[in-house]
């Protein structure tokens, strides 16, 4: 909800009062804007997930809860804890959803003049929407696997790697540039569809919400004019 509302907000405001023309720059910049405001509640619920997950694995790891988890990391370790793995997080998906939604823009836009500005359909719009969201993973997937490396990787002693750059170049020199592509296609299957969902369910709740204003404005306004018609009947 936050990535889309603020997607959308963020591209009205760039036609709006800047001036931007309507190009794929102002969807990959309005997404990425997005992306980053929605980090702000997903990285923490990733950080308690993972957590719960192996909980029990070491000292101060045995949540009850949620909540208790949530309590005891910031207790603990601060809001660095709550937001641990943030910049790796950022790095795989803000160009994700901002690929996402650019490709998407530009192939409904293709999609509409061939079909000479027809509607398109909720299935027209999935299977956009499943392109543009496999594209986008498969193009990104080498920082995800940057990501899981950093975030699965040993502690101490046994660290391999000290940074996201140090892990990227590490990868690439050890095993080679294919390496960063392994689980490429388990990635493309599983976020494809969820974009065709999720996309097709904007879109269509989008074009729904612009024709109830349309229809309430004329109302509203017609209310005002009776009421004020009322009002200078009764001065008179």
């Amino acid at each position: 909800m936050i990535v889309f509302s603020t997607y959308q907000t963020t591209r009205r405001l760039a036609h709006e009062h800047l001036s931007v023309p309507n190009d794929s720059s102002v969807d990959f910049v309005a997404g990425a804007v997005g992306e980053i405001c929605g980090l702000v509640t997903y990285v923490p619920s990733e950080v308690i997930a993972k957590r719960m997950q192996i909980s029990g694995l070491g000292p101060g790891r045995n949540y009850r809860s949620t909540t208790h988890a949530l309590k005891v990391i910031y207790q603990t370790e601060g809001l660095r804890g709550i937001y641990s793995g943030t910049f790796p997080t950022m790095l795989r998906d803000v160009p994700f959803t901002a690929l996402q939604f650019m490709f998407f823009e530009r192939m409904k836009t293709i999609y509409k003049r061939i079909r000479k500005d027809v509607p398109l359909s909720g299935v027209e719009l999935g299977v956009i929407g499943f392109a543009a969201g496999g594209a986008s993973a498969f193009i990104t997937n080498p920082f995800d696997v940057v990501k899981t490396r950093m975030q699965t990787q040993a502690s101490g002693s046994e660290r391999l790697y000290n940074s996201t750059w140090h892990c990227l170049r590490t990868t690439v020199k050890e095993e080679g540039s294919m390496a960063l592509f392994r689980g490429a296609v388990a990635r493309v299957m599983w976020l494809a569809p969820a974009s065709a969902l999720s996309l097709s369910v904007y879109e269509q709740a989008s074009s729904f919400l612009k024709k109830w204003r349309a229809h309430q404005l004329p109302v509203t306004e017609q209310k005002y004019d009776l009421s004020a018609a009322s009002a200078l009947d009764r001065r008179k």
